[in-house]
Formats: C-alpha cells, sequence, structure tokens
C-alpha cells in the first residue's frame, strides 16, 4: 500500500490559522502590557494619561494624532479595562474551535457559529490595543507594536473574509476569493517587513555591510540574553557569517513570498529561523513571535477549500440565497476592495522611504499625503530595526539615598543592573521600562539632555508611587522614601570567559556620572 501523502494546507486554512495566532499575540501583548501600564501612563504613573487627556481631546485634529478611546475615560480603571479587553478578546480569537458540520441525518444537521463573533473579537482587540497605543507615549512606540496594530487591521478582514467564503460554500455556490485576497496582504506585509529590515541595515551602518555588526549587537542590543554573551565570543568569521546569513534572509527570502507553494514556504522556514535565532540572543518582546505567526500566510495553497475543511474560526449558518444576502455580499466585497487598494496605496511610502528615497517634490504628495494622514491609525507602518548600529554599551544605574551620603541602586528586572547576574530570557514579554532606559542611555551619551520623562520616574521613584516602584525588581528601601534619587551614566560590556571564571561576572563596569538627579 503507499504511503498517505498529507494534502497541502488551503489558504482557507492557514488564514484560520493565522486568525488564532494573532490572538494568541494579542493576548501575550496584553498581558505583559497589562503588569506595567498603570506604572507608566496610570494616574500616579510616569506619564499620566489624566495630565495628557485635555490635549488630546481639545481638537479633532489632536485627536487624530494620537487615536484612543481612552482619552475619553482617562482613568487607571479604564487602562484595566482595554487591556482586559485585549486579552479577552485575543483569547476568543486564539480559541476559536473548528468548524466541521454535523454529520447529515443527525438532529440539527448543520451546527455553525455565528460568522461575526470572530470578527467582532479581531475589532475590540484591534480597537483596545491601538488605543492603548495612542495613550502609550513613549512607552508604546515601538515598531512591534504598530507591526500588531497592522496584522490586527488585516486580521479583521481576513475574519470577516472566512466567513464569507464558508457562507459561499454552504451555499452550494463554491469557494469565494475574499480569503485569498486578503492573505496577499498578509503575505505582502511579512515580505515588506523584512525586506525593509535587510535594506535599512545595507543603507544604514558601514558595520553592515562590512558584515562585522555582529560582533557588535549581541552585547549592544536592548536587553541581551544569556545566549548573546556566548554568540558574542564566537570566531569573528563566524559572526561575519551570521552576519552575511541574515543580510541574505531580509533581502533574499522576500522574493520567495510571490513564488509557488515551495518557494513560500522556504522563506516561511527561512524568516521563522530568523526569528528564533533573534529570540534566543535578545528580548523583542512578542515581536519574534508575531512574525513567525505572520507567516503562516505563506503556507496555504491554492486548493479550493471544502464544505468539510476546518477553514474558519467563525462560521455562518446554511441560507439559502436572497437579495438581502446578495446585498450584504456586495457590500462585503466592496469594503475589500476599498481595504486592499488603500493598504496598497499606503504601502508604497514606507518601501520608498526604506530605499532612500525623499518625497520633497509636489509630484509627490498624492503618494506621501495619504499616508501622513492615516499614520496614527498605524494601518500601514516603516519598518526596521538596527540601521545605526551601537558599538559601545551606555547604561544608567539608578541609585537613592536616605541620608545624602550611601547611595543604593534600584535593581532593575532586565537591564543589567547587577554585574554579576547573567542576562535574562523574558520571553515574549515586553519589559517596557528597560528598554526605555536604553534608548535614554544613548540619547545621553551622544551628548543630549536626559528626556523629559526620566525626571518624571525619578521624581515617582522618590515619591515611593507603589505602581512606579513595581517596574524595578525591588525597593532597596523598603517603603521608606529616599532623600533623593539619581541616574548614574556607566559604561558596560561582556566579559570575556577567564574574567567569568575568575569573578563571576557576565558584565565590566567602568565610568559613571550624574545625568539626572531629583
Amino acid at each position: 500500500m503507499m504511503p498517505t501523502v498529507p494534502a497541502p494546507w488551503s489558504i482557507e486554512r492557514s488564514a484560520a490559522w493565522l486568525v488564532r495566532g494573532i490572538g494568541l499575540v494579542y493576548a501575550v501583548a496584553g498581558a505583559s502590557l497589562w503588569g506595567q501600564i498603570i506604572g507608566l501612563v496610570g494616574a500616579r504613573g510616569i506619564l499620566p494619561i489624566a495630565q495628557r487627556a485635555g490635549d488630546a481631546t481639545a481638537s479633532f485634529g489632536a485627536w487624530w494624532a494620537q487615536p484612543s478611546l481612552l482619552w475619553l475615560w482617562p482613568t487607571d480603571g479604564a487602562l484595566h479595562t482595554a487591556c482586559a479587553a485585549v486579552v479577552m478578546a485575543g483569547v476568543a480569537l486564539a480559541l476559536a474551535p473548528g468548524h466541521r458540520p454535523r454529520a447529515a441525518g443527525r438532529a440539527g444537521a448543520r451546527r455553525w457559529t455565528p460568522a461575526w463573533a470572530s470578527t467582532a473579537a479581531a475589532v475590540v482587540a484591534w480597537a483596545g490595543y491601538l488605543s492603548l497605543v495612542g495613550v502609550g507615549d513613549v512607552f508604546l512606540g515601538y515598531q512591534w507594536d504598530g507591526l500588531l496594530c497592522e496584522a490586527g487591521f488585516l486580521t479583521i478582514w481576513v475574519s470577516a473574509a472566512l466567513g464569507r467564503d464558508a457562507r459561499a460554500i454552504a451555499a452550494g455556490s463554491g469557494a469565494g476569493g475574499s480569503t485569498r485576497r486578503m492573505i496577499w496582504l498578509c503575505r505582502l506585509l511579512v515580505a515588506r517587513l523584512m525586506f525593509a529590515s535587510g535594506l535599512v541595515k545595507l543603507r544604514g551602518d558601514v558595520v553592515w555591510r562590512d558584515l562585522s555588526a555582529l560582533s557588535f549587537h549581541f552585547m549592544t542590543q536592548p536587553l541581551p540574553t544569556r545566549a548573546a554573551w556566548y554568540a558574542h565570543h564566537l570566531p569573528p568569521g563566524v559572526l561575519r557569517a551570521m552576519t552575511a546569513g541574515a543580510l541574505a534572509i531580509e533581502l533574499g527570502a522576500p522574493l520567495l513570498v510571490f513564488g509557488p507553494r515551495r518557494a513560500r514556504r522556504t522563506a516561511a522556514w527561512l524568516f521563522i529561523a530568523l526569528q528564533l535565532a533573534i529570540g534566543l540572543t535578545g528580548n523583542y518582546g512578542f515581536f519574534n513571535v508575531l512574525t513567525a505567526v505572520l507567516c503562516l500566510s505563506l503556507l496555504g495553497d491554492a486548493a479550493p477549500a471544502q464544505a468539510t475543511a476546518d477553514v474558519a474560526p467563525t462560521v455562518a449558518p446554511t441560507v439559502a440565497p436572497t437579495v438581502a444576502t446578495t446585498w450584504t455580499a456586495r457590500i462585503g466585497r466592496a469594503l475589500q476592495t476599498a481595504v486592499v487598494i488603500i493598504v496598497l496605496w499606503l504601502t508604497i511610502t514606507p518601501l520608498a522611504l526604506a530605499a532612500g528615497w525623499r518625497p520633497s517634490s509636489p509630484a509627490a504628495a498624492p503618494v506621501v499625503a495619504p499616508f501622513v494622514v492615516l499614520a496614527p491609525w498605524r494601518i500601514v507602518n516603516p519598518y526596521g530595526l538596527f540601521a545605526d548600529m551601537t558599538t559601545v554599551r551606555p547604561e544608567i544605574v539608578l541609585e537613592g539615598t536616605l541620608d545624602g551620603r550611601t547611595w543604593r541602586p534600584f535593581p532593575l528586572r532586565w537591564l543589567p543592573s547587577d554585574v554579576h547576574r547573567a542576562p535574562r530570557l523574558a520571553g515574549p514579554h515586553m519589559p517596557r521600562l528597560d528598554w526605555q532606559l536604553w534608548f535614554a542611555a544613548l540619547e545621553v551619551r551622544a551628548g543630549g539632555e536626559a528626556p523629559g520623562w526620566l525626571g518624571r520616574f525619578l521624581e515617582a521613584l522618590k515619591r515611593g508611587d507603589p505602581s512606579v516602584v513595581a517596574l524595578v525588581a525591588a525597593d532597596p528601601f523598603h517603603g521608606h522614601r529616599p532623600m533623593a534619587v539619581r541616574a548614574v551614566l556607566v559604561d558596560d560590556r561582556f566579559s570575556d570567559a577567564a574574567t567569568r571564571r575568575r569573578t563571576g561576572a557576565w558584565w565590566v563596569r567602568s565610568g559613571g556620572r550624574v545625568v539626572a538627579e531629583r
């Protein structure tokens, strides 16, 4: 007997799993943020939302620049509600069951989950997360926050397309093309994300072009892991080969996205392997998981879905075609066509910017203006990390004193505040304070002033606000309010193997100057 060859995934099936995967990322991102949001932007946080709500609601233009439902209810309760909504909607998407009709002849021959359920959950998750990004200021301005908003926006339409095509199957009119059109937008997002990331590196710092970037990257990246210490000490030839391999994947594999099934699957596995390597050596929140989930869009084949396949997380009841259904379908197709046109048009600008184009001529206005107008809604975003590689690692150490003479450090959860503690793996959790402290150290070392939020952070530590103190690993004063709190700029570098064996230190620290004090 010949072995059974597994049937390739249909586009509809890969789209259904894509929707579930995006739901999982929403749940993880919302849960990660939930434990930090009050300390970051709560009533007694670093950048209180209530103090900024007046400006955001002063005019429609101000609200459009930072769209968020939370400006209407700027309280800690609203922040908790928004995070809870994102988590619950994400769980609803992630746990959406498969939908097969019951066998003929059994009671209730066909039972389907309502078509609107998954789409409604996708809308709630997208609106909730976009609202959190709108009020999060610098703490929610990372590229993967924009990527989740963009992917979440597409997920709304993928889910709706799955339901529309499933209704067509159930009505006996065959599989529609709605899902295929939307899945191609997801594939375009994957290709653009990876290609732009490679392009900005190639156009940026010379260390990428001479393949020496990874000689610095593992040490100077924001939050390295234990594996990064070992990777940093690999032979120079190996690091150069790894740099070349990363650039080859980011610049070459996106071309495979638009090829046949085998080429697309090759691109998917290359992207996933790259994200796994990045995630093992650095803490980038949910970025690596989200990118891997988006690669599910590359796995589907063009074979038509069958009525009994697990084609959608939400499918409508079997109904005979009616005039009302026809008009509904027409409206759905018109909306989907509009979304496709808008996304494709907006995609031109970030790709051109990544390639080095600077839109200065009046002729560029029709292309650039829509992107600028809609940019706050994160429908399409520019991407590309580490175009400028840092070759040294400045660090901000937080200290407080009760008497003005003895200073004690505030230990941080993820940054190397203790040189003897091994770098830690945060997983998909996104430690936003630690990330911003890394950016602040670079800004100050480059000759700039300490960012305003850092002074607010020190003031909150001095006041002993519980939600802010909870953002650090421990309170060295055990509830007592310090007389003063300061930020000290130091330089860190990975220790070598001999030093670590002798002293147990993973880092070697030098210098030290006060850059802010409260």
